[in-house]
């Protein structure tokens, strides 16, 4: 449950994208490690309201402190083909601003809400062990 700072936090967060243009996480140095087509998982698909294995558009980036090169995030965006489909955000490149802007560029249509979902969780003691990419589970 989102406490009332977190929304804030958020409303914050895009209004300042919107009225820059820019990054939600512009201070931090973005990786895009996949950008194409896939099967939508059944949490997703969830959410989405449609068939979990329907194709949808996805981007999954890693992002970094700009300065000391330490993960901060790791993420993931599902989109409609219909929408995302045969365009930029199918490219492993960083976008120019905020994706939710792209997505409004290319859909004609304005966000009025926007739900963020977050997940931390510790790896089981049992699979603790150096990795070379200390944010992913071996």
């Amino acid at each position: 449950m989102s406490s009332g700072s977190d929304q804030r936090r958020s409303r914050d967060r895009y209004g300042r994208a919107r009225k820059d243009q820019q990054l939600l996480t512009a201070h931090l140095r973005h990786e895009i490690v996949f950008a194409g087509r896939a099967p939508v998982p059944a949490h997703i698909a969830e959410v989405m309201a449609v068939e979990p294995g329907t194709e949808a558009v996805v981007r999954r980036r890693h992002l970094f402190d700009r300065e000391t090169g330490r993960p901060e995030e790791i993420g993931a965006s599902y989109m409609p083909v219909e929408i995302a489909g045969g365009t930029f955000l199918e490219e492993p490149t960083v976008v120019p601003k905020g994706l939710f802007l792209c997505i409004e560029d290319l859909s004609g249509k304005r966000y009025t809400t926007v739900r963020d979902q977050w997940v931390a969780r510790l790896q089981p003691r049992m699979k603790q062990r150096p990795s070379p990419c200390p944010w992913v589970p071996q």
